[in-house]
């Protein structure tokens, strides 16, 4: 189902976040409306702008914060 959201590259190309005690490299953080399920590490998304395919990618972490979501992707 498609939601409005806002796809921020890493600055240096690839980041890291830890997972369960475990560094886990990420190229984009995606800020999303909180109205989304819950998704899971491993989770497969797809990022659309203007109608075409931006990115499209497994999720490394979840995160539901007060006014939105994030997706480490």
């Amino acid at each position: 189902m498609p939601l409005d959201c806002r796809e921020e590259p890493e600055d240096g190309g690839k980041g890291t976040v830890v997972v369960d005690g475990v560094k886990v490299e990420f190229s984009s953080m995606v800020y999303a409306d909180p109205v989304i399920s819950d998704l899971k590490r491993g989770d497969r998304v797809r990022i659309m702008h203007n109608g075409s395919i931006k990115l499209e990618t497994t999720v490394k972490r979840f995160s539901r914060e007060h006014f939105h979501c994030l997706v480490w992707v």
